[in-house]
């Protein structure tokens, strides 16, 4: 009711509102991820002990996908469930996913697996979050339109990293998304026991990879 103005004929408070509080969701989103890769500077005098400058813990980088599993990868139906939301959106599945792509988009860039800090690992990192993406590949329960568009912009994201980098000089995070690449393929083309909807969506991101390996 704070939010509401007579004469606000557009609802621009309640979109204005709305959008500051996807951006905070974003900015937490960010800040997480940021525990996997660059250093930690600790600020020291000359005559206090320890590093200056030192990487992440491993621990605080193994909890970044399991935050983003729960507040990302599952969808976040809050964000568009209240009650001003009609006044706001017209299609709440498009307005999750744009928020969504934001983010999973971000995890599959190059920049960010070949900085993963090293005492995880691009090889571990990638390992980690592509199950925790698939978490329900092994089941025959259909997958929902927001489950299928994360898995979608994952895979999406991996394979422009690839076609990207693969003619230059051959590195760790290049070799953990072509690992990662093949991995899903043979997973998707062995798919048996998933709903005819599902089996067309991992066809479609085999037949991507696919395409993203062929050396042209």
């Amino acid at each position: 009711e704070w939010n509401y103005w007579g004469n606000d004929t557009y609802d621009q408070n309640i979109s204005t509102m709305y959008n500051q509080v996807v951006n905070q969701y974003l900015r937490y989103c960010t800040h997480v991820t940021r525990n996997l890769v660059g250093t930690c500077h600790n600020a020291l005098s000359p005559d206090q002990p320890g590093k200056i400058y030192e990487y992440p813990s491993k621990e605080k980088a193994e909890q970044v996908i399991p935050f983003l599993a729960e507040q990302v990868f599952e969808e976040p139906s809050w964000i568009v469930d209240g009650p001003y939301a009609n006044r706001v959106f017209a299609d709440r599945e498009a307005t999750l996913e744009s928020i969504a792509s934001k983010i999973v988009g971000q995890l599959a860039q190059g920049g960010l697996i070949s900085q993963v800090t090293p005492t995880y690992g691009s090889v571990q990192y990638l390992k980690d979050l592509t199950k925790a993406i698939f978490k329900d590949f092994n089941t025959s329960a259909q997958l929902t339109r927001y489950q299928r568009y994360i898995q979608s912009t994952y895979v999406s994201g991996l394979c422009k990293t690839y076609t990207a980098s693969r003619d230059g000089v051959a590195n760790d995070a290049l070799a953990a998304v072509f690992a990662t690449l093949k991995d899903l393929d043979k997973r998707f083309r062995n798919a048996s026991n998933a709903d005819p909807l599902t089996k067309a969506h991992y066809d479609q991101l085999s037949d991507q990879i696919q395409r993203a390996l062929i050396i042209k």
